[in-house]
């Protein structure tokens, strides 16, 4: 049983491997952002279900207070205290919409960074 099970996966793998690739590239594909206008408008709808954005696929830009350029994936701060992933194909679209609709660009200290780059990046001489 199990040398047959093994036997198919060999012979279909290259299949297996271009679905789970096209699956993956599709999800992908979806969740990125476009700009429109004075929107940022999330095709396939935006893909965390909790928030503002939840059963809402387009974010004026009135609604962002800022936009993190230092992130990954870009952020945009709404609604003073609410992070919205921009992934987008053009990081320089995202600054681009940010300048002409007077949106603050920001690039926030990384606390994460500042804690861990003393104690995991560091390494002491004997002396020391």
């Amino acid at each position: 049983f199990f040398f047959c099970g093994g036997f198919l996966m060999q012979i279909f793998q290259k299949q297996i491997d271009k679905k789970i690739s096209n699956l993956k590239k599709k999800k992908h594909d979806e969740s990125y952002c476009e700009i429109i206008d004075n929107d940022i408008i999330f095709p396939s709808g935006y893909y965390f279900n909790h928030g503002y954005l939840k059963n809402k696929n387009k974010l004026n830009y009135s609604k962002i207070d800022e936009i993190r350029t230092n992130t990954f994936p870009t952020t945009a701060l709404i609604n003073g205290n609410e992070i919205i992933f921009l992934i987008s194909k053009d990081k320089g679209e995202l600054i681009s919409f940010a300048k002409k609709n007077n949106i603050r660009i920001n690039e926030p200290t990384d606390n994460w960074s500042l804690i861990c780059e003393k104690f995991l990046d560091t390494e002491f001489d004997k002396e020391w």
